[in-house]
């Protein structure tokens, strides 16, 4: 009983970081330098009121930008 139950909890665990990784990867979004963007979240159907720059960015899951092109 000892092995499969350390069995069970290693795959448990593997799982559990897999699941980790993909959730904070799909987490990031990007704009180029030449945009801006407002973080729309689908989830709340919400957009914040903040414009972000050129970079990298973390939304959070089920958020993504609405993109803009910056004039300057």
């Amino acid at each position: 009983m000892t092995e499969t139950m350390t069995k069970l909890c290693g795959g448990c665990c593997c799982m559990t970081f897999v699941i980790t990784i993909i959730l904070v990867s799909i987490s990031f979004s990007s704009l180029e330098i030449n945009e801006f963007g407002l973080d729309y979240s689908w989830i709340s159907e919400t957009i914040d009121k903040d414009p972000r720059i050129g970079g990298i960015h973390f939304l959070g899951v089920g958020h993504k930008f609405i993109k803009f092109p910056s004039t300057f």
